[in-house]
């Protein structure tokens, strides 16, 4: 009993002492803050980067740790991702992080594909169609632009090429060109 009681008085003290630890590294991380800046200047040797934010105040600030490595990566007039830490009293200590940072796919970009399939039925005035590919599987699709022009002249089991538009995402959104396959 007497050791067992040792056993666990030895596990709780081992347990306090490592306690400290990881509070500190809590503290630590959250005393870290990103943000997306504009890279104005490096300096290599002084080990600083000088950034500028979205309403065009520029600073410039240390780099430490393992950003010091990055930093011959970035040059004047890329958009880096910026990992900063402050120090206890809130004060900016510098940057801790650096990374390309990834620009948002561009919310009315679109993109065009092609492909043949078969006409099921044509709804003129709701302006959609309703095609079949060769495994037989149908899809109904609404019709803009150009091809609305052709959709009259579309019949049952006619072959038709199309020119599908797809949002940023990749996603379809009609059918911009119809084209009769003889």
């Amino acid at each position: 009993m007497r050791r067992f009681a040792l056993m666990f008085a030895g596990l709780l003290l081992s347990g306090t002492m490592l306690l400290p630890n990881s509070l500190q590294a809590r503290n630590w991380l959250e005393k870290l803050h990103k943000g997306t800046y504009k890279v104005v200047s490096v300096d290599s040797k002084a080990k600083t980067i000088t950034l500028k934010d979205e309403s065009g105040v520029t600073n410039t600030a240390p780099v430490m740790g393992k950003a010091v490595d990055k930093l011959n990566e970035f040059s004047p007039g890329m958009k880096v991702m910026v990992t900063c830490r402050d120090s206890d009293d809130g004060n900016h200590e510098g940057v801790v992080d650096l990374e390309l940072a990834k620009e948002p796919a561009d919310a009315n970009a679109r993109s065009y594909h092609e492909a043949t399939y078969t006409v099921v039925s044509v709804d003129v005035e709701g302006h959609s169609i309703t095609l079949s590919d060769e495994n037989g599987e149908e899809f109904v699709s609404v019709v803009w632009g150009h091809a609305l022009d052709k959709l009259a002249d579309l019949t049952y089991g006619a072959r038709v090429a199309i020119t599908c538009q797809d949002n940023a995402k990749g996603e379809h959104e009609g059918i911009v060109d119809i084209v009769i396959v003889e």
